[in-house]
């Protein structure tokens, strides 16, 4: 018996589906996914593979189907109940505020996730637990050098790292990643990913990553799922499922 089959899925979605006209991103689709279980999702633009992280997190419903969290119904459930329950989702475009310090921001997610606000009457240096989390997360994700620094200032790769060390001050239980290295460089796509995957693996979490460069799923992927007109073509290992007639068919062109 795998270690998948050894504990209970953390996540199951099952047939679900999203259609906008004669346009099916998301086609009854079923998937489950253990704790510490990573899928790196890949296919071509207007696959479906956001719509379908979309649906996860509950930003849009479906139009059939049924997503539950460790057994437990939530397809009806909005997507910041989602989210403090353990489904959090990173963006193609990172969600930061530039008007801000990294510290700040990451102070911010760090202040939602306990459940805490901001108060004009309480200062926020008082909130010792707080700042230390915050501190150990620019620690872990390698922003000490920029920590006082307004984000408006940094560059796209900075920013996605910081993006991700929010996500990961929510406290997830499966981290959905949308396209963490799109827009950065070569160096920089290494940095993030690596990361980005020692955190998920240290912290034991299950995690989907869309990413579009096949190369880095090549190196870093263990496994990695196809997806094409709304549907999964393949699910294997990178070299077993870039070795098939059909995927090479569906992304020759698009990077491989």
């Amino acid at each position: 018996m795998s270690n998948n089959e050894q504990k209970p899925f953390l996540i199951t979605a099952d047939k679900l589906r999203k259609y906008y006209g004669e346009v099916k991103p998301v086609n009854d689709i079923s998937l489950e996914i253990a704790q510490g279980q990573v899928l790196t999702l890949v296919g071509a633009n207007g696959a479906g593979k956001t719509t379908l992280l979309n649906l996860l997190t509950g930003l849009i419903m479906p139009d059939r189907g049924e997503i539950r969290l460790l057994g437990e119904k939530i397809t009806g459930v909005p997507p910041d109940q989602r989210a403090k329950r353990g489904i959090v989702k990173t963006f193609q475009l990172e969600h930061v505020f530039d008007e801000m310090t990294v510290f700040d921001n990451i102070r911010t997610a760090c202040f939602s996730a306990a459940g805490k606000h901001y108060s004009l009457f309480k200062a926020l240096d008082d909130e010792k637990e707080i700042n230390e989390r915050t501190d150990q997360l620019i620690e872990l994700f390698d922003l000490a050098g920029v920590k006082h620094a307004f984000v408006k200032n940094l560059g796209h790769g900075y920013k996605k790292v910081i993006d991700i060390a929010m996500c990961f001050a929510m406290k997830p239980k499966i981290l959905l990643v949308d396209e963490p290295t799109s827009g950065v460089g070569e160096e920089e796509k290494y940095k993030i990913m690596d990361l980005l995957m020692n955190q998920i693996e240290a912290n034991n979490l299950a995690a989907i990553i869309v990413e579009h460069d096949l190369h880095l799923v090549k190196e870093l992927s263990k496994e990695t799922v196809v997806m094409c007109d709304g549907e999964f073509i393949a699910r294997g290992t990178p070299e077993h499922v870039f070795s098939q007639e059909k995927v090479v068919e569906v992304l020759v062109g698009k990077g491989f």
